[in-house]
């Protein structure tokens, strides 16, 4: 882990997976009070570089949403990379055991280990979680809070290898003014292939 600040190397364009009855409220502006609070990174705006992860979330969250009139949508932003300059960017650039702690912390809302529950750090880029395992993870971190070495191999992903599954989250105005909307395409809709 370590504060970043050499954003030239960040991507010009960066997508979210959503679904279609979230989308005009994305073009008007993210609001990061819809986030949900107990995530890998804290409350915040997640999105990817990787267009195809960014559709997987999209009918990953489609699967939820029973309505037929709803589908899945990539939105693709433009990142102005300067406007990131001077900002707290913490990055992580593989699996470790910070990386597992501050994972563990954000979704058990531990402020006493390393956090970003109060959204100190404006932006935040690593490996994700496993979403698959990590609830079964976490519930065994609690009886064994010490083993950081077992939570960060339950939650390593062997399906979403890193570096080419990754997230940025997004968790401050000056962060989010960074973004600008380019478009939203429905990657999935019911009666089309």
């Amino acid at each position: 882990m370590r504060v970043f600040d050499n954003v030239k190397y960040f991507p010009n364009i960066l997508y979210h997976g959503t679904t279609s009855d979230c989308v005009a409220s994305l073009k008007e502006g993210i609001v990061i009070k819809r986030s949900r609070v107990r995530t890998d990174f804290g409350e915040g705006f997640y999105l990817t570089a990787n267009r195809q992860q960014a559709a997987e979330w999209a009918l990953f969250k489609k699967g939820f949403n029973s309505s037929e009139s709803v589908s899945a949508v990539v939105v693709e932003y433009k990142l102005a990379k300067e406007a990131l300059r001077g900002l707290n960017i913490l990055y992580f650039d593989g699996t470790s055991d910070e990386w597992a702690d501050f994972i563990f912390a954000n979704r058990e809302l531990n402020s006493k280990m390393s956090n970003n529950i109060d959204a100190k750090c404006d932006v935040v880029y690593g490996p994700m979680g496993d979403g698959f395992k990590i609830a079964r993870a976490m519930a065994k971190r609690r009886k064994n809070p010490e083993d950081t070495k077992g939570f960060r191999e339950d939650i390593t992903s062997s399906t979403y290898k890193f570096p080419e599954y990754h997230q940025f989250s997004f968790h401050s105005k000056e962060a989010l003014d960074s973004l600008s909307w380019k478009g939203a395409e429905i990657i999935w809709e019911k009666g089309k292939k």
